[in-house]
């Protein structure tokens, strides 16, 4: 699977603001719900594999979690918020997404996942079976 990344589109996604008062990371909600609205409009709509289907319920679960975080209302309990926010980390996970990405906007994990199945990997494997310097 070939994905490209517009680093404009990464540039302008920042995740985490600072908080000067407590040095404690504040949350990029709005961030976030923009790149897991990305995530969903992409499984949705872009060639996957042959028979791919997006998981409708658990996308639709994700992206009600996330914009409850920007637009309300607010959760009962934390109990409450942790129970929703597992099944978005349900979605997530069979959909083989980069939580790096989505809380903090970072996109090393993904380009070091791609790199990882890339045909360098193959052809660095076939250098060193062969005895051949990497």
């Amino acid at each position: 699977m070939n994905v490209f990344v517009s680093s404009a589109a990464v540039a302008a996604a920042p995740a985490i603001a600072m908080n000067s008062a407590s040095h404690e990371p504040v949350a990029d909600s709005q961030g976030i719900l923009a790149r897991v609205e990305q995530i969903v409009d992409a499984l949705r709509t872009s060639y996957i594999c042959e028979g791919w289907e997006i998981d409708e319920a658990g996308a639709d679960r994700a992206l009600a979690y996330f914009r409850r975080h920007v637009a309300g209302p607010a959760f009962k309990n934390e109990g409450e918020d942790t129970a929703a926010y597992q099944q978005a980390l349900e979605f997530f996970g069979s959909h083989g997404q980069n939580l790096d990405w989505i809380h903090n906007g970072n996109p090393v994990g993904l380009i070091c996942g791609l790199a990882k199945v890339s045909p360098r990997v193959g052809d660095l494997a076939a250098d060193r079976s062969a005895g051949g310097a990497i």
